[in-house]
């Protein structure tokens, strides 16, 4: 028969009934002197945990039946040895916790019958309990799985107070939050539970530690406006249900609960203005008169505690300089894209804000929020860096940053409709998006500027290598003098749509669509094609003695009509053969955001090499794309620009040019400059910029998020990561205390 209770407790199956528990743990009740061995109780206790969290409460007999479980878990506490005693209390609670604070399980107020095994135990011993548990969390996941398992305590606590040991490992829990500073996982939690919590004070089961724990919640939230507002729709019911009892308990409870409320009113009208004041007497005129019908005690040790909006820590602020992108090893291509979309405020605003639950968005996210409110001005990508690398770059080379830039917003494109929950980052990334068919211009070659020699390698969405000419476009002549590789022009219909879905939030800011017409000169007919684009690419036509080019001047020269003629000429379907044509490009929907890439090189066809040009170039702060309807075009204004410093195609350095609030800064990787509003003007011969960002002058810019208004788990990961430095700063200066404070400001936040 033991065999058989023992087998039962130590199955690991959490799906039998508690009635069928209960009856063997019955049995073995009645033998006083059998417990199981003591490396197995773990394991019982794990499993009893496990039946009582999917126990209804409105299981028959329930009563009866978890008296017979409480009766076993004490006899356990009490016989075992007391080394051993601690270990069986710790595995309960921890088995406990770990439910209760996952989101996915449902845990039934049941379940707290298991904190039976607190009874031996003074406040002290289950505050340590409690600590123990919360300091093993991490400290950038703790907050979502604190916020859980609070959060069923507080339900259990209303709706089942059969277990006197709930209010006792409750209060040590809050207490235990308040030590680790868990203020806003408090203040969240307790707000949304206070009004059930209040009304709790009235019922006839109440107990004293339940009444504990919620007037400690009441006297921590006293000074926040929204808690009186949770409880005031209650204080006249509550104040008629305790008067009406003469008992010295009821008194008690009526005493506490006018002091805490009459002490949240003071603090609302202390601290509203004078129009909120008069509208706060007014909504609560009845509430304020049926207390002050009551006497307030000047010794209620309640108002002794303090609040806990008043011991939230600081939000640390985003330093006047701002941060910039640790180089992990070549990887300023990655840090220049990265600073550069930052910069697009509404993206990386969406990013922040919108997409917090999204796989490799939310790593975006992450990143993101942390550059916006930081203490330090260097950013560790790292954890982003991990997850979104292209597979296929090498380690510790670099790479094209138009390259990056496409994989990465196919990517975040791949993954706009899917869940976070429950992603394996460890799988390799699937990139399902159509990538829309680019606009380039000159070159047959798209080579990438690196940091070290790499072979030259087509673009992705960025160009397209060909070394044949497509039967219906130009023929390229190399990356100087052409204006175009034009898309398909020819096709059995004279109009021709290439376009994938612009449905995606990436496209729907950067994408636009290309309007390419061709007209035969035989025949005057007329064929249109319609190519998607995220990006806009501008080769050099031959320069000429004593002409400056600018951005502006390339965008008019790519949309300039073009004669077809000799080995160029068009093949129209009408005339069944090649003719001479003109062929014109405009815009018919532009994007809000343009992104232009310049090929700043030159193939050599004799020397087969890639040659990077260095030609003066004035870059327009200003440009405006020609649309198909006349006197209708898109005016534009840079914001951003990625640089290429170095004088060859294969070697050189990336850092970004941004603007924010009407000044512009360099983001040299980790190294931020404010610079003049000419900058671009006044480069190096050798310092081209290569990526362009403009934004659409119709299009509003937006502001970012406060910290109040970003998602909690990026403020957690946030306030986690500034208290993780200024700790570290502090550590460094306890050791180095001979240092002077202009060093060691120095030496940690330059």
């Amino acid at each position: 028969m033991v065999v058989k209770k023992h087998e039962l407790l130590q199955s690991g199956q959490y799906h039998y009934e508690l009635s069928v528990l209960a009856s063997y743990i019955q049995q073995l009740n009645q033998e006083p002197g059998f417990i199981p061995p003591v490396h197995e109780l773990a394991e019982n206790c794990k499993n009893i945990v496990h039946c009582l969290a999917s126990t209804s409460t409105e299981e028959e007999n329930l009563s009866e039946l978890l008296s017979v479980v409480e009766e076993f878990l004490l006899r356990i506490v009490t016989t075992v040895h007391p080394g051993w005693r601690h270990e069986v209390v710790a595995t309960i609670l921890d088995r406990i916790y770990a439910i209760t604070s996952d989101s996915q399980s449902n845990v039934s107020a049941v379940t707290s019958a298991a904190l039976v095994v607190c009874n031996g135990l003074d406040n002290d011993q289950i505050l340590a309990a409690a600590r123990e548990l919360i300091q093993q969390e991490d400290t950038t996941t703790a907050g979502g799985r604190l916020r859980n398992s609070l959060s069923y305590f507080y339900h259990w606590i209303c709706e089942w107070q059969s277990t006197a040991a709930l209010g006792d490992w409750l209060l040590a829990f809050i207490q235990a939050l308040e030590e680790k500073e868990e203020f806003d996982v408090l203040i969240e939690v307790s707000l949304d539970n206070l009004s059930r919590l209040f009304m709790a004070l009235g019922s006839a089961n109440a107990n004293q530690s339940t009444t504990d724990v919620i007037f400690h919640v009441m006297a921590s939230l006293r000074e926040t406006k929204t808690a009186f507002d949770k409880i005031a729709p209650h204080v006249n019911e509550m104040l008629l249900v305790l008067a009406s009892d003469n008992r010295q308990w009821s008194r008690q409870l009526l005493q506490n609960v006018v002091d805490v409320a009459k002490n949240m009113i003071e603090n609302c009208q202390k601290n509203a203005k004078q129009a909120d004041l008069v509208q706060f007497n007014e909504k609560y005129s009845d509430v304020i008169a049926r207390l002050e019908e009551h006497m307030a005690t000047t010794s209620c040790s309640l108002l002794h505690l303090q609040p806990w909006h008043s011991r939230v820590a600081p939000v640390f602020k985003a330093p006047v300089r701002k941060a910039g992108f640790i180089n992990l090893g070549n990887t300023c291509y990655m840090n220049s894209v990265l600073q550069a979309l930052y910069a697009t405020k509404l993206f990386s605003r969406h990013v922040v804000m919108g997409m917090s639950e999204h796989p490799y968005w939310a790593k975006l996210g992450a990143l993101y929020s942390g550059m916006m409110f930081p203490i330090s001005t260097k950013i560790n990508p790292h954890d982003f860096y991990t997850v979104a690398k292209p597979p296929s770059f090498g380690h510790r080379l670099q790479h094209d940053c138009t390259e990056f830039l496409s994989y990465l917003l196919n990517l975040l494109i791949s993954y706009e409709n899917q869940s976070e929950a429950n992603y394996d980052y460890r799988r390799p990334a699937v990139i399902t998006c159509a990538t829309p068919k680019s606009i380039v211009s000159g070159t047959a070659y798209s080579t990438p500027f690196s940091e070290s020699p790499l072979e030259a390698v087509p673009s992705s969405s960025s160009g397209s290598r060909s070394d044949s000419p497509s039967p219906c476009s130009s023929k390229s002549a190399g990356a100087s003098g052409s204006k175009r590789s034009a898309p398909d022009d020819n096709s059995a219909s004279p109009n021709k749509r290439q376009c994938v879905s612009m449905d995606t939030f990436v496209d729907q800011i950067f994408g636009g669509i290309l309007l390419t017409r061709v007209h035969c000169s035989e025949c005057q007919t007329m064929s249109a094609s319609y190519t998607n684009f995220r990006d806009l690419q501008l080769a050099f036509p031959d320069p000429r003695k004593g002409i400056r080019m600018s951005v502006q001047g390339l965008i008019d020269f790519y949309c300039a009509s073009e004669l077809m003629t000799g080995s160029e000429m068009y093949q129209c379907c009408q005339c069944n053969g090649l003719r001479p044509a003109v062929r014109v490009v405009c815009f018919e929907s532009t994007p809000k955001y343009l992104v232009v890439v310049l090929k700043n090189f030159k193939y050599d066809q004799k020397l087969s090499v890639q040659k990077k040009l260095m030609l003066p170039i004035f870059y327009n702060v200003t440009v405006t794309l020609p649309t198909q309807h006349p006197g209708m075009e898109r005016t534009y204004t840079m914001y951003a620009s990625i640089i290429h410093d170095g004088t060859a195609v294969h070697t050189g350095h990336y850092y970004t040019l941004a603007k924010d609030n009407d000044q512009w800064y360099t983001f040299n990787d980790d190294k931020v400059t404010m610079v003049r509003d000419d900058y671009l003007q006044h480069l190096g011969r050798s310092s081209t910029p290569y990526v362009l960002f403009y934004r659409r002058t119709d299009v509003k810019e937006c502001h970012m998020p406060t910290f109040d208004e970003l998602p909690r788990k990026f403020q957690e990961q946030i306030q986690a990561r500034n208290k993780a430095f200024a700790e570290a700063v502090q550590k460094i200066q306890r050791t180095r205390p001979l240092l002077s404070r202009s060093k060691k400001d120095q030496g940690v936040f330059n």
